[in-house]
């Protein structure tokens, strides 16, 4: 589910559905940016970077902590960094992919 990321927010809406395992957010302000609840007792929700790694395009997630240790505007900060150096990384699949035809 895409929601904007407020203190308002974390205070209520991070609840698990029945029936289900767990659930992500996505933040609607820095893409990439997501809160992941497990549904197990005394589980506190963590933010966490979701991305495509370059060299499987893989769904892949690097961990931030948890929504206690990192503030809002601090979680958006550092995956607008990590994204920021993730682009400079080289990949085959990307020259590959924009490649002119012949």
């Amino acid at each position: 589910m895409i929601v904007e990321f407020t203190k308002a927010f974390l205070e209520t809406g991070l609840v698990v559905p029945l029936g289900k395992q767990r659930e992500e957010f996505c933040d609607s302000v820095q893409r990439g940016l997501v809160i992941q609840i497990v549904a197990m007792f005394k589980t506190v929700p963590r933010y966490v970077w979701r991305y495509k790694a370059i060299d499987t395009e893989k769904t892949t997630y690097r961990p931030l902590g948890s929504i206690k240790e990192i503030s809002i505007p601090q979680a958006r900060k550092q995956v607008a960094q990590w994204k920021a150096e993730h682009s400079m990384l080289p990949s085959k699949h990307r020259s590959r992919r924009y490649q002119l035809p012949k």
